[in-house]
């Protein structure tokens, strides 16, 4: 999922309180016309093989409001809800890639995005990402993240850290989308940092310890939206 898709989470996502399983909700008017402002945070890093280690990793996290979409011919419906997710690739002399939900504890940022870490042993296979994380304010135009996960073998340990060198960037913008009689705008802000970042994997026959890299960004943020009309089903993959 790319940074311009995690921001565009916020979009809508400032609105969900809790986890709606059904278009029904939507029609209902679970999601009012107001003015709302949430938070978001997420790191990433992109480890290049080297003397260290041959294994490119990728490895991103993200706190957010994400729809998950089902996969097709699972017969589930789209389940929108507050996540964390973890999203992990490795590929060398071994292949992997996963997707999953962790607790909001596991995923610690510090102030002005200097700092952030993520440090979790994963062993239950239902923690795996339940459908395709969509930005909400993509769902419309067919944009998504990554597939379900299933690529690697559990337990898995991830820990990994972030460190900026002092410098932030902030970024502001203002936007207005609408889709079946629900429009909004928002206010977006944006705290980045580069950072160095370290990695370390661990699985049943593989540890992945690739040299720290400089590839690696934190941001954090919040938008504020306001909201008008209410909306259709068919803007949500419902």
């Amino acid at each position: 999922m790319t940074r311009a898709h995690r921001l565009l989470v916020t979009v809508i996502g400032a609105l969900i309180v809790s986890a709606i399983t059904s278009s029904a909700a939507f029609a209902a008017g679970f999601l009012g016309p107001g003015h709302f402002s949430t938070e978001f945070a997420d790191a990433s890093g992109l480890w290049f093989p080297d003397r260290t280690s041959p294994t490119f990793v990728e490895l991103s996290v993200d706190r957010n409001e994400f729809v998950f979409r089902p996969t097709q011919n699972s017969g589930g419906t789209s389940i929108m809800q507050h996540a964390t997710i973890l999203v992990v690739q490795f590929k060398g002399a071994a292949f992997g890639f996963d997707c999953f939900v962790i607790p909001d504890s596991a995923f610690v940022v510090g102030s002005d995005a200097q700092s952030a870490s993520v440090n979790i042993t994963i062993t239950d296979p239902a923690t795996r990402c339940p459908g395709f994380p969509v930005a909400l304010a993509g769902v419309a135009s067919g944009k998504g993240g990554p597939p379900p996960g299933g690529g690697i073998p559990l337990p898995l340990t991830v820990v990994a850290s972030w460190s900026g060198n002092g410098t932030t960037a902030t970024n502001t913008s203002d936007d207005r989308s609408s889709c079946g009689g629900l429009s909004i705008e928002n206010h977006l802000s944006v705290v980045s940092a580069r950072t160095t970042a370290s990695v370390s994997l661990t699985m049943p026959g593989l540890t992945i310890t690739p040299s720290p890299t400089e590839q690696a960004n934190v941001d954090q943020g919040n938008v504020v939206s306001d909201i008008q009309g209410s909306p259709n089903p068919l803007c949500f993959g419902a």
